[in-house]
């Protein structure tokens, strides 16, 4: 049975036999992928079966765009056609959802038609080939997927003479939507926020993911 977890050091070596079995020439140097573990070791993800590495996925997180990157993926050749690659995507776009990205965005070779077919499946956007991406003479296509985090919201319109109207509605949390006051009331912890003319207000600990 193939079970996926985080990764540990012990795993590197698998991870990097694969990488460079899968990716050749263009694999990651074996340093490189030390240091990323030893960055961000929690995005990286490994998939066993009695032990032995079938595959992996190794994600990033931009925390000042909070943008997710799936870096690498690769599944040894005895375990492909089980639909192991899209597992590990799943995954580490749960992983990075969990840690709050805003989106997940990845590279892909064009003619990589299954890689491709899967992420479209799982929802990817993009299509256009970006020539020498890596400065290595090789194109590649920029594909992402938007994590839709939302907020509960009752907005208050004001219109004409003192008339107002208020209604319930999920609005998407954009970065750049930043509280304008905060206050302490007796049913909780209000936000205020200020987006095209609209007052809103919200509990600020309600947050639901789609």
């Amino acid at each position: 049975m193939i079970t996926i977890s985080q990764a540990t050091l012990e795993d590197l070596e698998g991870i990097i036999a694969i990488e460079q079995h899968v990716f050749n020439t263009d694999s990651y140097p074996p340093f490189v992928v030390r240091q990323l573990f030893d960055i961000s070791g929690h995005y990286f993800l490994v998939a066993k079966d009695q032990n032995q590495i079938l595959g992996y996925a190794i994600g990033g997180l931009n925390t000042e765009l909070m943008q997710g990157w799936l870096l690498s993926l690769g599944v040894h050749d005895k375990a492909r056609g089980q639909g192991l690659g899209k597992q590990l995507t799943e995954k580490i776009i749960a992983v990075l959802k969990n840690a709050n990205a805003k989106e997940v965005a990845l590279t892909v070779y064009p003619d990589n038609q299954s890689a491709l077919n899967i992420y479209k499946n799982l929802g990817f956007k993009g299509d256009v080939v970006l020539d020498n991406y890596f400065l290595d003479h090789e194109d590649r296509i920029v594909m992402t997927l938007e994590l839709n985090w939302y907020f509960l919201m009752v907005v208050q319109i004001k219109r004409g003479a003192g008339v107002e109207i208020k209604y319930n509605y999920c609005l998407r949390y954009y970065h750049y939507l930043r509280p304008i006051r905060i206050e302490s009331l007796k049913n909780g912890t209000h936000c205020y926020y200020r987006k095209r003319n609209l007052r809103c207000y919200s509990s600020a600990a309600y947050k639901k993911a789609f």
